[in-house]
């Protein structure tokens, strides 16, 4: 009984492991929801008037802003995304707009992330709502920002009819080992280690047993 125990019990281990570790990640940055996240599962992005560039990271569920250089200012958690995906865009007053994929909520907000308005979208309404994924957004240069959602080197880049590419936005290399992967690798790394002991410790007290030699 014990031998079968034993692999139920590191699955069990592993998997809470994991996600009690992830659950640590992710609240780090509600402890300070003004610090910069890693630019993980880049979700939609938007511009305003003055050019700051607004992006949507799905795994933390912030709105990130960025200066037109791609210098940080700040940033604000989507709540009602209820850990989806959601859309950005800036409406004719210059508040931001989200609309989450979860529920088809609009939430309205201020530049500088204070709530507005949340109200539900029809499912011609979310539709219709543009997927800035797919789109390019003309900047102030004559140049088109456009986003790119690879996993290793996610962020916003600017390209112009010259044929000249360059980053605007991206992740700068202090956050690049909190950007996933490389967390989940190191989770994967932790609980092998601590299986390895584990069972060290496991195969000794199953040994110390009477009747299971």
């Amino acid at each position: 009984m014990a031998r079968v125990a034993r692999p139920l019990g590191y699955f069990f281990f592993v998997l809470g492991g994991t996600l009690l570790a992830g659950s640590f990640y992710g609240a780090a940055w509600r402890i300070a929801p003004r610090a910069e996240a890693p630019l993980t599962s880049l979700c939609s992005f938007a511009m305003d008037g003055r050019g700051r560039i607004y992006c949507g990271t799905g795994l933390y569920q912030r709105v990130q802003v960025y200066e037109a250089d791609g210098t940080y200012v700040g940033g604000w958690f989507v709540d009602a995304a209820s850990g989806g995906s959601f859309l950005l865009a800036v409406s004719a007053e210059g508040n931001i707009q989200v609309v989450t994929s979860n529920g088809r909520y609009l939430e309205e907000y201020s530049p500088e992330g204070e709530f507005i308005s949340r109200r539900k979208l029809g499912i011609l309404e979310y539709e219709e709502f543009p997927r800035s994924k797919k789109i390019a957004l003309p900047d102030r240069a004559g140049c088109f920002l456009v986003l790119d959602t690879s996993v290793f080197s996610p962020g916003v880049k600017r390209r112009c009819a010259s044929g000249e590419v360059r980053w605007v936005v991206r992740n700068p290399l202090r956050l690049w080992p909190l950007s996933a992967p490389f967390p989940a690798l190191a989770y994967v790394f932790i609980s092998i280690v601590l299986f390895r002991i584990a069972g060290v410790k496991l195969s000794r007290w199953e040994r110390s047993l009477p009747g299971l030699d």
